[in-house]
């Protein structure tokens, strides 16, 4: 019994996570700043930074993780998701597997990437 209030408790706080849609990411943010939203586009200047396992979250769907890139200094770094397309001004440094935080798309490849602000 207690094993199942327990259950019945993560899933009520997990429901209640607050998901944006990529709409809500046009006020002005700083860099940095990360907000989960459904997966789906990504708005300028931000990247996928993880995915999460929330099956019913967004219908379904898993929610991201999205970076503020916009505003960083120029030599910044980050580690991105490697499906996601790498914001102007950015260049990839190099890549890497990192399956807890982007996923896997069963194909054993690379994951993540990394990318400096140019």
């Amino acid at each position: 019994m207690k094993n199942a209030c327990f259950c019945a408790l993560v899933l009520a706080l997990l429901s209640a996570m607050p998901i944006a849609q990529a709409a809500d990411l046009a006020v002005e943010r700083t860099y940095g700043q990360t907000q989960t939203a459904c997966a789906g586009t990504t708005p300028s200047g931000w990247a996928v930074q993880s995915v999460a396992p929330h099956f019913s979250a967004c219908g379904g769907g898993d929610p991201w993780t999205l970076i503020n890139l916009n505003g960083a200094p120029s030599g910044a770094v980050q580690t991105v998701c490697a499906f996601g397309s790498v914001p102007s001004g950015w260049e990839t440094t190099g890549t890497l597997t990192t399956y807890s935080e982007c996923g896997s798309a069963g194909t054993g490849a690379d994951t993540a990437i990394r990318i400096q602000k140019t």
